[in-house]
């Protein structure tokens, strides 16, 4: 099965029947889900590292093909970030999802990058 959905220029985010709030309609698609932050792969890497733990709070994680990486927000001394997804229609799903999310202003689409906030933006 291809990580790429030959149609995904197409697609548009709806409601995830099985983990919240976006998915890729098509069946033979990849699936990209907002999950609680504690679900992320990388949650407690950047639990430990973050200056401002309260960030998480507000934090989500983009999860495509079972692999939720964390979304942390703008706010307290943190100017933005970025997460990374494989596929350009993937990325814009996920600014759709996180643009409506508090601490996620701004959001912009490059390619395969979803970034939040302002210049400088740090990963997640």
């Amino acid at each position: 099965m291809s990580l790429i959905a030959p149609a995904a220029a197409r697609m548009s985010a709806t409601d995830c029947d099985t983990c919240g709030t976006v998915r890729v309609p098509s069946p033979e698609s990849p699936q990209l889900c907002l999950l609680p932050p504690q679900e992320a792969v990388d949650y407690e890497y950047w639990a430990r590292r973050l200056v401002h733990p309260g960030l998480l709070r507000d934090a989500v994680a983009v999860a495509l093909h079972r692999l939720p990486l964390l979304a942390v927000p703008a706010g307290k001394g943190r100017r933005g970030g970025y997460v990374n997804l494989i596929d350009a229609s993937l990325a814009e799903l996920a600014a759709q999802a996180l643009n409506s999310r508090p601490g996620f202003s701004d959001v912009g689409v490059g390619g395969s990058h979803v970034t939040w906030g302002g210049t400088g933006a740090e990963r997640p």
